[in-house]
């Protein structure tokens, strides 16, 4: 539609896109991972059917959403070894999956076991408080480990501190 300013015509460039399997989805790129999500999931449960779960399963244990923030923290820096943040493969932030394959697939089980409708401040409040600790951490860490290497930032991938710090800092924000 931009192209439409400068003079092109919409349904021949369309066309030519299309043709060139070429397109940009732009904001719709978090459409097209839950579409991706979805349909994986649907594969999954044709091939192994979700086990009946009442309302009475438990919310998760404090220490399993502990290990779950560290695991995903470890995924995320791993990850970002190979595809780091900004680099795109079919327009998806790949660095970025571990925490959403994460999220995705404990959304699937927090619906089936009804956990959103049960949850309680009590339970939040710890995780809450770790939210409010995590969130200006990093920016802090951030400022005084630069003022003293005297650095640039560099939280896209590779073996340093700053990456390393980022990608534990995002799940425990996230939980």
């Amino acid at each position: 539609m931009a192209a439409l300013a400068r003079g092109h015509d919409f349904v021949f460039d369309l066309v030519v896109d299309v043709a060139a399997l070429h397109y940009a989805p732009g904001p719709m790129w978090f459409v097209q991972v839950l579409l991706l999500f979805s349909l994986a999931y649907v594969a999954l449960r044709a091939v192994r059917p979700a086990p009946q779960a009442g309302d009475a399963s438990p919310l998760p244990s404090h220490r399993l959403l502990l290990l779950a923030a560290l695991g995903t923290g470890a995924a995320a820096f791993a990850l970002r070894l190979a595809v780091p943040v900004g680099a795109e493969i079919a327009h998806m932030q790949i660095g970025y999956f571990a925490s959403y394959v994460l999220l995705f697939a404990v959304g699937c089980v927090a619906s089936r076991h009804r956990w959103l409708e049960r949850i309680e401040w009590r339970y939040v409040r710890r995780w809450w408080v770790t939210a409010l600790v995590a969130i200006p951490l990093l920016p802090v860490a951030f400022l005084g480990w630069h003022a003293l290497v005297r650095a640039p930032v560099g939280v896209a991938g590779g073996w340093s501190f700053d990456a390393l710090l980022y990608a534990f800092w995002e799940p425990f924000v996230a939980t």
